[in-house]
């Protein structure tokens, strides 16, 4: 359950080397700063790149809360690398500049809060070989070459739960017909104790006027982290299209976790009920063939952190008024703001792994990682519907240089070597 967003008293510093948490708690060379934003949105950080700390200090509220209550630090965001440390506990190392973490921070909570975040986002000059997944971020030609997109880009929060944390729920359709739809839920959970919950789901209509469900499931847990599982019916459900074939309607899922009738932890979120299918390649949508119209869909803005709902409006809007019913996120995962407004909009989004041209062999178990991450994150979106894992996995570092050197080799290496993979 939200508790708490740090969004003011952050300062920034720039460093060559991290120094394990252990920084001076005097104001010289700290830097006021904004979180969400990229470093380099500070003037003097504009042409910043490699390593920084975050400091914020905080006081939290903790009066007249419930027993039991368990605090978490959720950092949402941050390229690329991060690690945090609250009240001088080192909290582990971070990879990834799409995936939100938490740590439970229960035990160092004080009145009085530091939070300290190393952040690690070098230039990687030698392209052939990099080593960060951030896709057009880093590398792309119609980027400027000293943009880098370092920072705390999504918001950090302090939330707070009972026994029970319910860290993520996900949620798919696994079948459907005109009379029911069969949903799949996944939950992300961590028990103090070992001890049976009660799973409570309700699905109000988001979009439209219509019936709510309610469903209710006891579960036997053990102590620490597990994942739960399960089916859920649904009795005449309103449909998700696009907004060609039909209207994209959403439901408000609420899931509950609770402990002798209280809630120890709740999470909601939008939901569309939908099945997409290729079919020889060819796309099915509710069991409906249909025609993809759709584009490339690059980032709205290099500084992601400033993307708004508003401005995802906007730029969705464009494409309808294109009968486009697709738009590939091209090379990146996005802002959140965005999967909700194309869900919204009835627009289906093909997602790329942020994959961007080459890199070192040794990332291949990181990016498989941050592949199986990504898909997890977005599962709940009814817009996201086909997923790619590289864009362009051919020798090509400067689309600029086209010596004829560099066009054979980038030919030899396309359709020799990736023609041989497949």
């Amino acid at each position: 359950m939200h508790y708490f967003t740090l969004g003011d008293n952050w300062s920034v510093r720039p460093l060559e080397a991290f120094s394990q948490g252990i920084y001076p708690r005097d104001s010289a060379g700290w830097l006021p700063t904004r979180v969400p934003s990229h470093w380099q949105q500070s003037p003097e950080l504009e042409r910043h790149a490699g390593k920084v700390v975050y400091r914020c200090l905080f006081t939290l509220p903790t009066a007249d809360l419930p027993p039991q209550s368990r605090f978490w630090l959720r950092v949402n965001g941050v390229f690329y690398w991060s690690q945090p440390y609250f009240n001088g506990v080192d909290l582990g190392r971070h990879e990834g500049y799409f995936i939100p973490y938490e740590r439970e921070v229960t035990g160092w909570l004080q009145p009085e809060n530091s939070l300290l975040m190393e952040v690690e986002c070098f230039d990687e000059h030698t392209k052939y070989t990099k080593r960060m997944l951030t896709g057009v971020f880093s590398h792309w030609d119609v980027i400027d070459p000293l943009a880098n997109p370092g920072g705390i880009w999504l918001p950090v929060e302090i939330q707070r739960s009972g026994p029970v944390r319910l860290h993520a729920a996900r949620c798919r359709t696994e079948a459907l017909s005109e009379r029911f739809a069969q949903v799949r839920f996944d939950l992300d959970l961590d028990s103090l104790v070992a001890r049976t919950v009660t799973l409570r789901w309700t699905f109000s209509p988001r979009t439209f006027v219509g019936q709510t469900y309610t469903f209710e499931q006891q579960r036997e847990l053990r102590a620490g982290s597990q994942e739960v599982s399960g089916l859920l019916k649904l009795q005449a459900p309103q449909l998700w299209w696009t907004h060609d074939l039909g209207t994209p309607n959403l439901y408000t899922v609420q899931v509950e976790l609770l402990l002798d009738d209280q809630v120890s932890d709740r999470q909601e979120f939008a939901f569309g009920v939908r099945r997409f299918e290729l079919r020889n390649w060819i796309p099915h949508l509710n069991g409906q063939r249909f025609l993809v119209k759709g584009n490339n869909y690059p980032p709205g803005d290099m500084r992601i952190a400033t993307m708004t709902r508003e401005r995802y409006d906007v730029d969705l809007g464009l494409a309808k008024n294109c009968h486009m019913n697709l738009l590939r996120v091209h090379a990146h995962v996005d802002h959140p703001a965005l999967y909700d407004a194309a869900d919204a909009a009835g627009i289906l989004l093909w997602q790329d792994m942020p994959l961007q041209w080459l890199y070192q062999p040794a990332v291949l178990p990181e990016a498989r990682r941050q592949a199986r991450e990504m898909a997890r994150l977005l599962e709940n979106h009814p817009s996201v519907a086909i997923y790619c894992m590289h864009n362009e996995p051919v020798f090509l570092t400067d689309t600029a240089d086209e010596t004829w050197f560099t066009r054979l080799r980038t030919s030899w290496h396309g359709f020799f070597l990736v023609g041989t993979a497949m």
